[in-house]
């Protein structure tokens, strides 16, 4: 795929004792997330790209504790960026690679030898190279992430047209 995405994890302990999604099981994804819609919406509108066909995948890929709000480690961020995504990028060769969220974008950072990046604005500046792959940080997809990087405007759809045109040059 020439695109991939990574969002920073997939469930908690707490939310998986709830019980089983069906259609995370089907899918490998729930659609009624707003994280999930928010994504479809962004790849059709700016790539006309259904999340089928790309590869979408979690930095973190086990189950993280406590609650869904619970922060990962930067080193467990770090750890899994090194042992499982950089891993995934060479062997999907993606010719554009979106990190939803600074933790997921600062742990690609630091696991290709860059310097982590703050704020989140400063990182969707600083796309970098890793592996053959553009790496570029957007804000995560779920309500709360929006909402806040968008804050009265729409710097998201911004910044997703500035992420298209530097994929288009590429």
């Amino acid at each position: 795929s020439p695109i991939m995405v990574f969002l920073q994890d997939w469930t908690s302990d707490e939310s998986i004792r709830r019980g089983h999604d069906e259609d995370c099981i089907t899918l490998g994804y729930t659609p009624a997330l707003p994280t999930n819609r928010n994504l479809i919406r962004l790849l059709q509108t700016h790539f006309g790209v259904s999340l089928g066909d790309i590869f979408a995948t979690n930095l973190f890929p086990f189950i993280k504790p406590r609650h869904m709000g619970y922060t990962i480690p930067r080193r467990d961020l770090l750890q899994a960026a090194v042992e499982f995504a950089l891993p995934q990028i060479r062997i999907v060769e993606p010719k554009l690679v979106i990190c939803l969220g600074l933790p997921t974008f600062n742990a690609l950072r630091e696991a290709c030898g860059q310097p982590r990046v703050y704020p989140l604005a400063e990182a969707i500046r600083n796309r970098f190279s890793c592996d053959g792959a553009r790496i570029w940080c957007q804000a995560h997809t779920g309500g709360q992430g929006q909402a806040m990087r968008n804050a009265g405007s729409n710097r998201v759809a911004d910044d997703w047209r500035k992420l298209r045109r530097d994929y288009d040059e590429a």
